[in-house]
């Protein structure tokens, strides 16, 4: 609590707020991120910046994916495709693009 008074900012009124309506944390099993506890306690706001983490997104790559997903939903045919012709079809719309997703991406991406 103490922190909560140093602090003064949204968050520790916030957290003052919750922990007046409890008189035993234990018995109302609280629980913290460690994550929260430990940028609480370092004065650093509540929202962690985002990061970009993987490989960058390639937008022509994107493109041609869209396109082909955008060639299936409106398909009135009703075929079954191997992954092998999704990205043969990938290819095909993405022209000269030589950095196209990979079969494996491509399998991921139509899951999402």
């Amino acid at each position: 609590m103490y922190k909560c008074a140093e602090r003064g900012d949204e968050w520790s009124v916030e957290v003052k707020g919750r922990l007046k309506g409890c008189n035993d944390l234990v018995a109302e099993e609280a629980l913290c991120h460690k994550s929260c506890h430990s940028r609480f306690m370092n004065g650093l706001s509540t929202v962690l910046k985002e990061t970009d983490s993987g490989q960058p997104l390639c937008t022509a790559a994107m493109k041609a994916f869209d396109d082909m997903c955008f060639n299936l939903e409106t398909s009135c045919e009703e075929n079954l495709f191997t992954l092998n012709d999704l990205h043969d079809q990938m290819k095909s719309l993405a022209g000269d693009v030589t950095d196209l997703y990979s079969i494996k991406h491509t399998k991921n991406l139509l899951k999402e």
